[in-house]
């Protein structure tokens, strides 16, 4: 009877037309990894089950991904945290940005937390710093939930380039970049441009955010102009990566949401499902990138299943990634990165 009590605040907080109460924090504070960088962090709720959230960019902050995760407290304790140099955390340099500086203060932070075995929630950039986390740290991740993953390889970044300004103007929102001057400016480009945080791999259309827009541009300009520093010097530290073979040996349950998109977005989702062994991907409403949006009660539904240990209906298992790709998807390789 109490689950049931549970999941039904569940659906209801995600419900189309209900904004739910966004509660104050239970604690606040800050992480010191070393003597110039320290980690912003916001607990929520005090439920049993605690599951740890990375946000996405990868320059932005946490805020924007609490209205949308809120409808899962009942029950659980969800912190979230700003990575190094984005949000309220502090960095000195991004030189000493890369994907590993971002999985060494995952594990700091989970010291903090004394949290023997981790939940992970990562959305588009957070989701990858999760899977990249598990390759390294196995012991101490008990499962992932990654919403609208970044790419799992560089060619995808050329195909999310051929789509083109599908509904955004990218050319616009590029000569209002190049003319950001002030704080001010900054502020104002976050809020006339929302999805430019998320290149390479934007939704196609800027009507996605407008739930979470708000807090997502919830900085000072100073601020989010040191984000989008902190996104170009990361995704510069990537180089042509691949993590295929890192991937292959995470055993943790790892279920994958997307929303249905062009088919490159579905191919980029579907990649983390045909690398990771133990891992189901489940396709929502449109849009992508922010499926929660698309359609609530079904994230809400699906993620509440998987964080109790379940599998949500209607999530499939592709086969693995050397099986995949051929024979019949060989025609497919050069779009979707088919040989990594």
């Amino acid at each position: 009877m109490r689950h049931h009590f549970v999941w039904l605040a569940v659906v209801t907080a995600f419900l189309p037309g209900c904004s739910p109460a966004i509660p104050a924090p239970s604690a606040e504070g800050n992480v010191a990894v070393s003597a110039s960088t320290r980690l912003f962090f916001r607990v929520y709720g005090d439920g049993a089950d605690t599951a740890v959230v990375l946000h996405g960019g990868p320059g932005l902050h946490h805020g924007y991904l609490v209205p949308a995760l809120v409808g899962l407290l009942p029950g659980r304790t969800l912190i979230f945290y700003d990575q190094r140099g984005r949000g309220r955390s502090t960095l000195a340099d991004t030189l000493a940005l890369s994907p590993d500086s971002d999985v060494a203060d995952l594990e700091a932070l989970r010291r903090r937390f004394r949290l023997e075995r981790m939940t992970l929630i990562g959305h588009h950039w957070g989701a990858a710093i999760a899977g990249l986390y598990a390759m390294r740290h196995p012991d101490h991740v008990s499962r992932i939930l990654m919403v609208s993953p970044f790419i799992v390889h560089p060619s995808f970044a050329y195909d999310f380039a051929l789509l083109g300004a599908r509904g955004t103007d990218r050319a616009g929102a590029a000569a209002a970049y190049n003319a950001i001057a002030t704080p001010g400016d900054a502020v104002a480009f976050c809020r006339a441009y929302p999805w430019w945080s998320f290149l390479p791999t934007p939704a196609d259309s800027p009507a996605v955010v407008t739930a979470s827009q708000s807090r997502l541009c919830d900085l000072p300009g100073d601020r989010l102009e040191g984000g989008e520093a902190v996104k170009r010097a990361m995704l510069r530290s990537l180089g042509s990566w691949s993590w295929r073979e890192g991937l292959n040996t995470v055993k943790a349950p790892v279920l994958i949401v997307e929303g249905h998109g062009p088919p490159i977005v579905e191919s980029a989702a579907r990649r983390w499902a045909e690398h990771l062994p133990n891992a189901r991907l489940i396709l929502l409403a449109s849009p992508h990138l922010y499926p929660w949006a698309g359609d609530a009660v079904g994230f809400a539904r699906a993620a509440d299943r998987f964080l109790r240990g379940g599998w949500p209906e209607g999530s499939l298992k592709p086969a693995p990634f050397a099986t995949a790709a051929m024979p019949d998807s060989a025609s497919n390789a050069g779009r979707s990165g088919g040989t990594r």
